[in-house]
């Protein structure tokens, strides 16, 4: 398990056994030199090479971690994975192979960015994201997941009630309008964070009026046709979640009086 601090003023990612927490160190310079991070960005893993990718949007680089020697070297530093285009560069990803990686991707459009989910190569740098519009939206922001187990897609928006579940080919599956979809914007803030966890998609809600910094203390859960199903009321301000399928757990960053929790999902969605 790792916890990506983006305040630290040295060491910027932290290792932890996710069975006892126990700590087993941290890696990852904070600053502008080779093999440095200047503004840490998404993190994606190749369990099989035990690997973590890191983005550094202040060099555009994706490094490369080996995680064993990251743990036993507080010198170590990483190598360059691949470069990324400043105009379509992921804004979050999960790591499938080389050549095959899914996630939310901000690009050009007109005189702003939109993001969209689509997948990329990290090899030949190529971008191809879903090409299904959306009626009435404009500029979009979104935070999504993948899903190798289900081969599904998650797309979420932040600035309307509207949910996306797409194939892995990127053809749209299904289309989720929420009771608060407003074609042209109803000013409230919607989904801020969402996971896939064995077959249900859980997604943390706001619904409040939209405000910059809001975070939502909900999370609303789906089953894999988007059918709602529950609310789990969390109880503080969600930043972001993440999932220990081995263990089931559902993991939280808050942006409240305590920074870190977990939640065990056993006995409340078998």
């Amino acid at each position: 398990m790792l916890v990506s601090d983006l305040r630290s003023s040295d060491k910027l990612i932290h290792l932890y056994y996710k069975k006892t927490y126990k700590y087993c160190g941290s890696t990852g310079d904070l600053g502008q030199g080779p093999g440095e991070i200047a503004s840490i960005g998404p993190i994606a893993y190749d369990d099989i090479n035990c690997l973590l990718y890191v983005l550094d949007y202040g060099s555009m680089n994706v490094y490369s971690f080996n995680i064993k020697k990251a743990i036993s070297d507080a010198d170590y530093l990483p190598e360059i994975k691949c470069k990324i285009d400043k105009n379509s560069y992921p804004i979050d990803f999960a790591y499938v192979n080389d050549t095959l990686c899914y996630g939310a991707f901000s690009i050009p459009k007109g005189n702003d960015v939109q993001d969209i989910s689509g997948k990329w190569n990290m090899l030949t740098g190529d971008v191809i994201i879903h090409k299904q519009e959306y009626p009435g939206l404009k500029v979009e922001r979104v935070v999504s997941d993948y899903s190798l187990k289900n081969k599904l897609i998650v797309e979420c928006s932040t600035r309307y009630d509207l949910m996306s579940i797409f194939n892995e080919d990127l053809s749209l599956k299904h289309r989720i309008y929420g009771p608060n979809w407003n074609k042209n914007g109803d000013y409230k803030s919607h989904f801020k964070s969402v996971v896939f966890y064995k077959d249900y998609i859980i997604a943390s809600y706001d619904g409040t009026k939209y405000e910059e910094y809001n975070k939502p203390k909900v999370c609303h859960v789906f089953d894999l046709d988007g059918n709602y199903i529950k609310t789990l009321d969390v109880g503080y301000r969600i930043w972001r979640m993440s999932v220990d399928e081995d263990n089931d757990r559902l993991f939280f960053t808050f942006d409240d009086e305590i920074q870190f929790g977990y939640l065990d999902l056993k006995g409340i969605l078998d």
